[in-house]
């Protein structure tokens, strides 16, 4: 049970990252969130029924802990990126709208040194990578 508490909350942790590739962002986050609360609930238990394993129980509780609340809150932060590009997108006037937004802000000057400044940057460190 030591061995599985410890596995659990690894996954919680790691689960996301090796998934992100994943077209739902909320998929590996949640069974990430499962797994770190099952992670805690057999290092609580096995650390009572198992003395001479509470190094490994310990671990697991600690995982399973910093798993929860780093899915916890990038659920968070990925429902408020959602509701916020709902309200841009119908608050612009739908996906029009905001094509236009941005057809507007390259137009703009600043906006156009600025891309040159970065491109000018990148084929600096390019050319000095390559040498």
């Amino acid at each position: 049970m030591a061995v599985a508490a410890l596995i659990l909350g690894i996954v919680s942790i790691a689960l996301p990252w090796v998934l992100c590739f994943l077209p739902v962002p909320f998929v590996s986050n949640a069974i990430a969130l499962v797994a770190g609360i099952v992670a805690i609930v057999l290092a609580n238990k096995g650390k009572k029924t198992e003395p001479e394993k509470k190094g490994m129980y310990t671990a697991a509780l600690v995982l399973g802990i910093i798993g929860v609340v780093f899915q916890g809150i990038s659920i968070v932060l990925a429902a408020l990126a959602l509701a916020a590009l709902g309200a841009l997108v119908g608050g612009a006037g739908g996906l029009q709208g905001m094509a236009d937004s941005f057809s507007d802000a390259i137009k703009d000057p600043e906006v156009q040194k600025g891309l040159q400044e970065m491109s000018d940057g990148l084929k600096t460190m390019t050319e000095a990578t390559l040498q």
